[in-house]
């Protein structure tokens, strides 16, 4: 009976999809070959010996018990302990073993001469055991040892060079090269001539040396004087805001008064001024100290020196 056409097109319709599943399948394969290849590629060789030590330990069914030992055995444990130690540290435990097990202990040697018997003290002097070594190693890192004659350290105690300082800040003042004169303001509208000054503080002091010799400036001493003077005066506290000293420079070639019948000699003068203000709690004062400070070569003159409260 000759097969239908619907026959005929079944068929062929399952040797096409027969076909097309073979195809995926031949390509799944080869797919997969291909990455199980490259995986290989990537992974590292196993090493059974490193294995073996990464197993974890097997639990044990009970703790370690140490075998039984005969007497016999015990005796023989015992002495060779024994042995192992040094000759000095040996007899210390000898003598305790003796007494808490006399059946163990060894009959000393007997020494017949005093030569011999002073060759094993000797021995036994020198043979310390560590924990005696250890404290006479602390003792000689304690103690310091004697300085010879030649290296004897004369250097003074802190508290003696602490009492040297002190004598020597309260010592007497350096010597200056110039002479201080000073006018107050009052003074001066009352006609009278300037009085000597003495600044003890040393670091001002220092200063005048310094402008004697040409080292400093006359606008730098006269910073140093200005503020030696209002510190004299001022008493600071907690809320005290202090400035900086402002110097202006005078001429006296365009003010002929600045000189005040000082024209022997050359001078440099500048108008001198520092404050200090308290802004606080509703509370505002400055303190002002001001003067007119001449420098010549041999002499520092302060006019007109005032100081104040003001608020």
């Amino acid at each position: 009976m000759a097969d239908s056409i619907f026959d005929r097109l079944a068929h062929q319709g399952t040797a096409a999809s027969n076909a097309r599943v073979s195809e995926e399948k031949e390509i799944r394969e080869h797919e997969h070959q291909r990455r199980a290849t490259k995986v290989a590629a990537l992974t590292p060789l196993m090493n059974p010996a490193k294995l073996e030590h990464l197993k974890p330990p097997q639990d044990q069914a009970g703790p370690i018990k140490s075998p039984r030992r005969t007497p016999k055995q015990q005796d023989a444990f015992f002495n060779r302990l024994a042995k192992q130690e040094t000759i000095s540290s040996a007899a210390h435990h000898i003598s305790d073993y003796n007494e808490i097990s006399p059946r163990h202990a060894k009959s000393p040697t007997k020494l017949n001469s005093p030569s011999e018997q002073s060759a094993v003290f000797n021995r036994l002097y020198k043979q310390e055991t560590a924990a005696s070594k250890a404290h006479h190693v602390k003792g000689e890192i304690n103690t310091p040892h004697p300085l010879s004659p030649k290296k004897v350290n004369t250097a003074p105690l802190p508290s003696l060079l602490k009492r040297l300082e002190l004598k020597s800040a309260s010592g007497p003042p350096i010597p200056i090269k110039m002479k201080l004169h000073i006018r107050f303001k009052e003074e001066k509208k009352a006609g009278k001539f300037y009085s000597n000054l003495n600044i003890s503080k040393p670091d001002v002091r220092k200063q005048i040396n310094l402008f004697h010799s040409g080292k400093i400036s006359a606008r730098a001493l006269t910073f140093d004087v200005i503020n030696a003077l209002f510190d004299q005066d001022f008493k600071p506290g907690a809320h005290w805001e202090i400035g900086t000293a402002i110097l202006d420079e005078l001429d006296p070639l365009d003010d002929k008064t600045l000189l005040d019948g000082e024209e022997g000699e050359k001078f440099e003068i500048f108008q001198a001024e520092k404050q200090a203000i308290w802004d606080w709690k509703d509370i505002y004062s400055v303190a002002t100290g001001k003067a007119t400070i001449k420098i010549s070569c041999g002499d520092i003159y302060i006019d007109e020196y005032s100081y104040y409260v003001a608020g």
